[in-house]
C-alpha cells in the first residue's frame, strides 16, 4: 500500500478525537522522517492514541460553555453529561404553569446571607428556590420594596448591584422609596451552570427545554412571581421594575402579582404578535404570547394606571425614573 493512502483514513480518526487532532498532528514529513512503512505506522498511531486520556463527556462539554462565569458559584462545575442533565431537569415549569402560578405558590421561608436573600417556595408539589441581591432602602424598612428584574446580558444582576452596567444607577433611584431586591436569573451571576469559568450557553438550555415541554422563561418568571408574593407579605407596598427584557418580565409578573406600581421600560410592543426578532436569551416559551394575550385582556380592565416607556435611547429615560404610577392602591 502506498503511504499516501493513509491520509484518507487518518484524518477521519483524528477529527473524531477532538482535541487529539489539534495536539497530535501527523504530517507527511513526520512519517517520512521515521521511515514509516505500512506495518509500524499503525503501531506508532496506536501508541499515541493509547497514551491519551480520552473522555466522551469532556469532548462534548467543552463546546457548551461560552460566557464568562463569576467566581464563587453556588454549585460545583459540570464535569459529566449526567450532571448537566440533572441541572437542566430543574427547569421543569411550563408556560401555562407560569400564567397560573401566583395563587398556588406557597412561600416557605427566607434566608439572608450577606447581601443575598434566598426564599424557598412550594409549587406543583415541589420545592424551589429564588435569589435576589438585597439593598437596604434610604427610608424606614417594611414600607415599600422594589423588585428589579434584570434585562438581557450576562451577569446583569451583579452589574445592577454594583452600578456598572447599562441599567445605570437604578438602585439609587428606587432605594429612595424603600428596600431593593435585584432578582438573579438561573444560570447567571452566582447561579451559573458552569465549567472551567464559563457559563452554559443559552443554545444548550432554551431549545432543549422547549423540545421537552418546558421553558427557561417560564421557570425564572415563576421564581419572580414567588419573590413578589414574598415581598407583598413582608411590605406594605411593592413595585416591580425592569428595562428591556426585564421590562417584558416585569409586565408578565405584574399581571399576576398586582404590585402597587410597575415600570415597564421598553419591554413591550403590540408588534410582538405580528413578528419578533429574538435571540435565545429573550422571553421564549410555548404559546407564551397566546396565554399572555388572554391574561392581559382580563387584567387591563381592572388596573387603573400603567407606565410604559418607549425610547430610542432607553437609558435617558430609565435612569432618571424616580416615581411610580400606582394602579391598585
Amino acid at each position: 500500500m502506498n503511504i499516501r493512502n493513509y491520509f484518507i483514513a487518518v484524518p477521519l480518526l483524528l477529527v473524531s478525537r477532538g482535541n487529539f487532532f489539534a495536539q497530535n498532528v501527523f504530517t507527511y514529513e513526520d512519517i517520512i522522517k521515521q521511515s514509516v512503512i505500512d506495518t509500524n505506522f499503525t503501531t506508532i498511531l496506536q501508541k499515541k492514541i493509547s497514551s491519551l486520556t480520552f473522555s466522551a463527556d469532556t469532548e462534548i462539554l467543552q463546546y457548551l460553555f461560552q460566557n464568562p462565569a463569576l467566581p464563587n458559584q453556588l454549585d460545583s462545575q459540570i464535569t459529566t453529561i449526567a450532571e448537566l442533565e440533572y441541572q437542566l431537569k430543574k427547569f421543569d415549569i411550563t408556560t401555562s404553569d407560569f400564567f397560573n402560578s401566583y395563587s398556588p405558590i406557597t412561600v416557605l421561608n427566607d434566608t439572608l446571607i450577606d447581601t443575598i436573600t434566598r426564599i424557598s417556595f412550594q409549587f406543583n408539589s415541589k420545592t424551589y428556590y429564588a435569589y435576589c441581591f438585597f439593598v437596604p432602602g434610604m427610608v424606614s424598612a417594611d414600607s415599600v420594596a422594589t423588585l428589579i428584574i434584570p434585562g438581557s446580558g450576562t451577569n446583569q444582576s451583579t452589574e445592577i448591584y454594583y452600578k456598572t452596567g447599562y441599567h445605570g444607577p437604578i438602585v439609587d433611584n428606587v432605594s429612595k422609596y424603600g428596600d431593593t431586591y435585584i432578582f438573579v436569573k438561573p444560570n447567571q451571576d452566582f447561579l451559573g451552570i458552569h465549567r472551567e469559568n464559563k457559563l452554559l450557553m443559552d443554545e444548550a438550555i432554551v431549545p432543549f427545554l422547549i423540545n421537552t415541554g418546558f421553558s427557561y422563561t417560564a421557570y425564572y418568571l415563576t421564581q419572580c412571581v414567588a419573590f413578589a408574593k414574598y415581598l407583598k407579605n413582608k411590605y406594605r407596598k411593592i413595585a416591580i421594575v425592569g428595562l428591556s427584557q426585564g421590562g417584558t418580565a416585569s409586565l408578565y409578573v405584574s399581571l399576576q402579582a398586582e404590585p402597587a406600581a410597575a415600570v415597564i421600560a421598553s419591554g413591550f410592543s403590540v408588534l410582538f404578535e405580528k413578528f419578533a426578532l429574538m435571540g435565545m436569551n429573550q422571553p421564549i416559551g410555548h404559546e407564551l404570547l397566546i396565554l399572555f394575550r388572554i391574561r392581559i385582556q382580563n387584567m387591563l380592565s381592572v388596573m387603573e394606571r400603567w407606565m410604559f416607556l418607549f425610547t430610542k435611547q432607553k437609558l435617558k429615560i430609565y435612569i432618571p425614573v424616580t416615581t411610580f404610577l400606582p394602579y391598585r392602591m
